[in-house]
């Protein structure tokens, strides 16, 4: 979830632990038709773990948690940049 220039997600507690600067990918490839169009976006800065908890408790409702495993922590990253691009439609054939 984007919300003010910061990317707030949820991740395993561990990960969270573990670092004060994150990168985080994601993309997505729509290809129902055969002919995949996306896009592909990498973030990365520093990240703080929100501890707050009428804040956390908000972000769980809000961010639906389709990994596997608990993804308990939420973490707000800071990025001061962010990379990307689109996939273009691809050629069948």
């Amino acid at each position: 979830m984007s919300e003010f220039g910061r990317l707030v997600m949820r991740t395993p507690l561990q990960a969270a632990a573990v670092r004060s600067s994150v990168t985080d990918h994601v993309d997505e490839v729509r290809s129902a038709t055969g002919t995949g169009t996306g896009w592909t976006v990498t973030v990365a800065g520093p990240a703080e773990v929100i501890t707050d908890p009428n804040e956390a408790a908000h972000y769980r409702r809000a961010l639906a948690c389709w990994s596997h495993g608990p993804h308990d922590a939420i973490v707000r990253i800071h990025p001061p940049t962010a990379s990307g691009s689109r996939l273009p439609r691809g050629t069948e054939g």
